[in-house]
């Protein structure tokens, strides 16, 4: 299964020691994944300003040695509040980059381990298309328009599978959701 990690901080300056740690913590992480997941490695990056999201099929401890990949690390500043990170194992779609973690979608950015097997039945639902056979697209794809916490609910109850999501509203950048269900194990640290 797939790997999911990243930080959520408050706004506010950092030390450059902090935003070194929180680097190489990120670094660190993306590294640790691996184990979950070789066929793609993606993180996605979310200030008051802006969002910034990198994802390629390869495993992080290649990309850990590019200029790409640290030119992403580079960018986690004192604006950055939320960082979701992914390393994959495909389970349902090809291996290309389009494919990777974190997705994008019109108000989302998140990540997801598990499998969502009724994926069709809610994206005709709800009148929503998606040009992908990665079920953890449709998840966000689901889910996108509402930014009302009681409507995303009750689209996640419908949602039959298992599941850990990371994600996080494009307008909101400083509030991160973490939702499992009761079988996928999700940790979360306070630093």
């Amino acid at each position: 299964m797939c790997g999911i990690y990243g930080f959520a901080k408050k706004e506010g300056a950092l030390s450059v020691l902090e935003r070194f740690k929180l680097r190489g913590m990120v670094m660190d992480l993306a590294f640790q994944n691996e184990e979950r997941g070789k066929d793609g490695t993606g993180i996605a990056l979310l200030s008051p300003s802006k969002w910034t999201l990198f994802k390629e099929a390869a495993p992080s401890g290649k990309l850990l040695r590019t200029k790409r990949f640290q030119g992403m690390i580079r960018e986690i500043s004192d604006k950055t509040q939320i960082c979701l990170g992914h390393t994959r194992l495909a389970t349902i779609g090809d291996v290309q980059n389009k494919h990777c973690h974190p997705f994008e979608t019109e108000h989302f950015l998140g990540v997801h381990n598990g499998h969502f097997m009724n994926r069709e039945e809610l994206l005709k639902k709800y009148r929503k298309s998606v040009e992908t056979p990665v079920d953890s697209e449709a998840i966000f794809r689901v889910l996108d328009g509402d930014g009302d916490s009681q409507a995303m609910v009750s689209k996640l109850i419908e949602m039959q599978g298992d599941f850990a999501l990371g994600f996080a509203m494009k307008s909101e950048p400083h509030l991160l959701y973490l939702i499992r269900i009761p079988e996928r194990p999700l940790h979360a640290a306070y630093v």
